[in-house]
């Protein structure tokens, strides 16, 4: 009888902490969960700023759908679906460094673009010291559209077009 009293207390006993470790790994699993979903949050923040910035569209609308994957992993973990949240919350990161790489592109392809379009001026202001005052008519019809392309370069540059800009410098 003893036997049995003795075996029923352990095998209540280790219920009760298995129960209790596992009440508790939920617990852990909830709040790994709702730090990296608090991480995210902090990281599109710092993405919002540096993407208002640049001004790029397309990274803007990038960082919308991250929000959007963020607001589900709120949702999620709102109903205890820790696993769905952490992939959206995930999803909502990788979103959000795209959309950043993608606005750093874009600010680097406009210096270059700028310069290509400066260096094709200061070319364009060489050949017009060159041709001087010499009247040749073919040499002048060619300076003169050289010098309409780079000022629609420059239009297109302006309106952050800059694939035609650059063809154009």
């Amino acid at each position: 009888m003893k036997r049995v009293i003795i075996q029923s207390t352990i095998a209540l006993l280790t219920l009760l902490v298995v129960g209790s470790a596992l009440g508790q790994g939920s617990q852990f699993g909830r709040l790994t969960v709702e730090r990296e979903i608090q991480r995210t949050q902090q990281f599109l923040e710092q993405v919002r700023e540096a993407i208002m910035q640049a001004d790029v569209p397309q990274a803007l609308a990038l960082l919308e759908q991250a929000k959007g994957n963020q607001q589900r992993a709120l949702e999620a973990l709102q109903g205890d679906q820790l696993l769905i949240a952490a992939r959206y919350t995930k999803a909502a990161r990788e979103q959000a460094k795209t959309a950043l790489s993608l606005a750093r592109r874009v600010e680097q392809y406009d210096g270059a673009v700028q310069r290509q379009l400066e260096i094709a001026g200061d070319l364009l202001e060489r050949l017009d010291l060159a041709l001087g005052q010499q009247d040749r008519r073919g040499l002048r019809q060619m300076y003169e559209t050289l010098r309409d392309n780079l000022a629609t370069g420059w239009e297109f540059y302006r309106q952050r077009e800059y694939k035609p800009a650059y063809k154009l410098a």
